[in-house]
């Protein structure tokens, strides 16, 4: 290393490092994969939240019913 460089010798990689992280590829799949990731997550918990309420509401049905006696 040239004792008169500025810059030691690993900045110009963690330079590269930085650009690919904030370049616009980057940015679009991994905006993507949260996307994807939280539409499943979004569908997965209105899924499971719709079966307890219809089971909720199957059992408010069953006892409003009449009992004979």
């Amino acid at each position: 290393m040239n004792p008169h460089s500025a810059l030691p010798s690993h900045w110009p990689d963690v330079a590269s490092l930085v650009v690919r992280v904030l370049g616009v590829d980057y940015l679009l799949k991994s905006a993507g994969f949260l996307l994807s990731y939280f539409a499943v997550l979004w569908l997965a918990l209105r899924w499971n939240t719709q079966r307890k309420v219809t089971q909720i509401m199957a059992n408010g049905r069953a006892t409003d019913s009449p009992t004979l006696r």
